[in-house]
């Protein structure tokens, strides 16, 4: 489930998960989210993924698609956020 997943990102990277799922744009908000879509996004679909993380449509995650890259490259603790998380889900 996504939300099961925006969970473990927002634990592991110390974000309020309810805050995450809000409309703010902080940083740390926008990279649990960009992370969540991505490893989320091919099984779950890109519908039903925005649906999960409070997103109007599809669209939102698409861009999050864009920057996850640049994202990874930028942000240690989102990478090792990521990749704890990856590891754990098995996505």
């Amino acid at each position: 489930d996504v939300r099961d997943v925006l969970k473990m990102v927002c634990d592991n990277m110390c974000v309020d998960y309810n805050s995450a799922l809000s409309k703010k744009r902080g940083r740390t908000l926008t990279a649990c989210r960009i992370i969540t879509a991505w490893l989320c996004k091919d099984r779950i679909g890109l519908q039903k993924t925005a649906a999960a993380l409070g997103r109007t449509n599809h669209t939102s995650v698409i861009h999050y698609q864009r920057v996850f890259n640049e994202l990874m490259e930028k942000n240690e603790k989102a990478l090792l956020a990521y990749q704890d998380v990856k590891i754990r889900t098995g996505l």
